[in-house]
C-alpha cells in the first residue's frame, strides 16, 4: 500500500484505504500522505477525488466498499471488555472519604463511613494499621 506502484489494482485498492483513512478516521490529508508515504497531501486529495468517483460510478467497486465498510463497521462495533479502573490505596480511601494523614501515621473518619465501607477498604485498612502501623481515629463530627 505503501509503494508507488501504478498497478491499476493496486492503485483502486490504495484509493479505498486512503477513503476509509478520511471517512472512518476522519484524518487529514497531511496525515493521510505522511501514512502511505506520500510527497503531499495534494496527491491524497486527488486520490480520494478519484474514489469518490469510483465508487458513485463503478457498481462492483462500490460493493466491495460497502462490503470493507461493514466489516469496518462490525470491527468497530464489537464490544471489549473494559478494565476496571485500578486506585492506589491511598486514593481508594479518600474516595471513600477517609482521611490519611501520612505523616502523623493516622487515618481519621466516621462511624457511618465505616459501616458504609465495602470489605476491600476495610481489609486495606487492616493493612494499614498491621503492616504499616497506622492508627484508626473514629470521629463523631
Amino acid at each position: 500500500m505503501r509503494s508507488k506502484v501504478h498497478i491499476p489494482v493496486v492503485n483502486d485498492a490504495r484509493n479505498a484505504a486512503m477513503y476509509f483513512y478520511s471517512e472512518v478516521l476522519g484524518l487529514s490529508s497531511k496525515k493521510i500522505a505522511k501514512a502511505f508515504n506520500r510527497s503531499s497531501h495534494s496527491t491524497i486529495l486527488s486520490d480520494l477525488k478519484r474514489a469518490g468517483n469510483l465508487i458513485e460510478t463503478d457498481s462492483s467497486y462500490r460493493d466491495k466498499i460497502r462490503i470493507a465498510q461493514a466489516m469496518i463497521d462490525r470491527e468497530l462495533t464489537r464490544v471489549v471488555p473494559v478494565r476496571k479502573k485500578q486506585y492506589n490505596t491511598r486514593q481508594r480511601l479518600s474516595n471513600a472519604g477517609v482521611t490519611i494523614t501520612t505523616k502523623k501515621k493516622q487515618i481519621s473518619l466516621t462511624p457511618q463511613k465505616l459501616e458504609g465501607m465495602s470489605k476491600t477498604d476495610k481489609r486495606r485498612l487492616q493493612c494499614l494499621n498491621a503492616k504499616y502501623g497506622f492508627s484508626i481515629q473514629l470521629s463523631l463530627l
